[in-house]
């Protein structure tokens, strides 16, 4: 919830630098409640780690804004308290939440 809410401050206080990037914030909205993160752009390629509802990542835009099927993410990992490399991977599009078209909510919004 904090990491969510750190970017949503982000992207409220830079919105040009938000939507000139060529990263982006998103989160995930799936009835499963995660969503498979792939190791090549393919629906039957092999399944690095899964993401759960609302967990903020990053997102290629310009291949979002294309069109394209299926977009490269990279996925922040913290163990532990320490922070480790970003698993890169891909996602397929129909499960990406941009966090600047999510409706505001609670207080102050």
């Amino acid at each position: 919830m904090k990491l969510i809410l750190t970017a949503l401050f982000t992207l409220l206080l830079f919105p040009a630098l938000a939507d000139n990037s060529f990263c982006h914030v998103a989160i995930i909205r799936d009835a499963d409640g995660y969503t498979n993160v792939r190791a090549e752009a393919s629906g039957r390629a092999s399944i690095l780690t899964r993401v759960a509802d609302d967990y903020a990542f990053e997102f290629d835009l310009e291949a979002f804004r294309n069109q394209e099927q299926w977009v490269a993410v990279w996925i922040p990992q913290e163990r532990f308290g320490r922070s480790h490399p970003d698993i890169q991977g891909f996602m397929h599009r129909s499960r990406l939440r941009p966090l600047n078209t999510l409706p505001a909510s609670g207080p102050g919004f």
